[in-house]
């Protein structure tokens, strides 16, 4: 694998270099600053970044929104560093998605474990930088066949789903069926208005070469409706859009099979976003305690005595589904969670609110950009704090996780999705 380093320290660079190399057994490249490191990033195409924040010309946190910006480097992992602690700046960068934040000075040792953890979990989910047309399948995804003109269009496309298909592309008939005999492609996705070899004779061509019938082809329109005579030759027909909550509404219910947004957050949640909520809060409790949390998942639990609630939904605008994130600990431990993040003890509940509020605000960014990779574009709607009404009915929680700060305060945090007419 290969790591690249952005610091404007040369001798951190010499020593980084010989932990990566010679621990970690990884490739390394440096670069000075930001904006030598967003060229790196082009032309060395590196597994992780690791960046130092505070750097000339470009620092860690312009640089990272540049990754985040652009849709071939937005899901590439990156470990911020920095000298300066302060809660603001850590907070910021967790917004990015960075995958961790190492306080400088710090050792090799720790550098090992925490960089390793990392690459670990890169090896691990196979994610990558979104495929482009070189001809190389990532085996560990369905390869998909998206043939059309329009450059725009599949740059979206990747956008919404190049961590769940290995995306092949071309730009014409010809090119497509040149490009199936290579791949062998599951899925095609074929545009309309493509020139001298038209969308249905590029599915009549295909369907010929196709001899297993392994194939599912779609046709992809505007107007999906003017088509119907031709259906024939497809597997289904997708209305085009440039909406992302649209298209992926669309593509799902047709391609996949998927009944509603609904179900999909549900199978979501529970199965491929689980490491990355628990990574949330463990980032984003460290970052106001400074101090390391655990978290695990549970199975229904309550907390004993009177317990006060940090609560967010989030919204799905076009099923009108709903998240709904809380975190809930006892009064002690909201207050032991302000003074850890303040240094003095609160005068009162009501001034302890706001740093539980804050938490739950830090958790839910994280989760809105980790829904947002797989698609699904999510407004905030309503965020509360305060007592729980134990009178109030709550929806099935899909998920609750037992948080324990250092054996000092405990926390429930929980996830449930219900339609929002519920």
């Amino acid at each position: 694998m290969k790591i690249l380093v952005v610091d404007d320290d040369n001798l951190q660079r010499v020593f980084l270099q010989q932990i990566i190399t010679k621990k970690l057994f990884c490739k390394y490249v440096e670069a000075s600053d930001g904006l030598n490191g967003l060229r790196m990033v082009e032309e060395e195409a590196p597994d992780l970044v690791i960046t130092d924040v505070m750097m000339p010309l470009m620092d860690g946190f312009e640089m990272v929104e540049a990754l985040r910006s652009y849709q071939k480097t937005a899901r590439i992992p990156v470990v911020a560093m920095s000298a300066v602690g302060e809660r603001n700046h850590i907070t910021r960068l967790l917004t990015l998605g960075v995958s961790d934040f190492l306080l400088k000075p710090f050792n090799s040792r720790d550098f090992v474990d925490r960089v390793g953890a990392v690459l670990n979990d890169i090896r691990e989910s196979g994610e990558r930088r979104p495929r482009s047309k070189s001809g190389m399948n990532d085996s560990s995804k369905q390869t998909l066949l998206l043939v059309d003109n329009d450059l725009n269009f599949r740059s979206f496309f990747q956008s919404l789903y190049a961590n769940k298909f290995d995306i092949v592309e071309a730009e014409s008939g010809i090119e497509a069926v040149n490009i199936f005999l290579e791949a062998r492609p599951k899925i095609v996705c074929i545009g309309t208005g493509l020139k001298i070899l038209a969308e249905n004779l590029v599915a009549k061509k295909l369907r010929a070469l196709d001899t297993t019938s392994e194939a599912s082809i779609f046709l992809c329109s505007e107007r999906p409706e003017e088509y119907k005579e031709q259906s024939i030759l497809f597997d289904g027909l997708i209305r085009k859009s440039f909406v992302p909550k649209i298209f992926f509404s669309e593509f799902n219910a047709v391609v996949l099979g998927v009944k509603s947004v609904y179900e999909s957050l549900i199978d979501i949640v529970n199965h491929h976003l689980r490491s990355e909520i628990i990574s949330a809060i463990q980032q984003s409790i460290g970052v106001l305690t400074m101090q390391e949390s655990s978290a695990s998942v549970i199975q229904h639990e309550d907390l004993p005595g009177e317990q006060f609630e940090a609560a967010i939904e989030l919204h799905h605008p076009a099923s009108n589904v709903v998240m709904a994130m809380s975190i809930i600990g006892l009064q002690k431990d909201v207050e032991y969670l302000f003074e850890k993040a303040v240094g003095f003890a609160p005068d009162s509940i009501e001034s302890a609110k706001d740093t539980f509020g804050e938490l739950i605000n830090t958790i839910s960014g994280r989760v809105r950009q980790s829904l947002d990779k797989c698609g699904f574009i999510m407004d905030s709607i309503k965020q509360h704090v305060g007592l729980v009404d134990a009178a109030m009915p709550r929806a099935d929680e899909k998920m609750q996780i037992m948080i324990n700060c250092g054996g000092a305060a405990k926390f429930i945090f929980s996830i449930s999705i219900r339609k929002g007419n519920e």
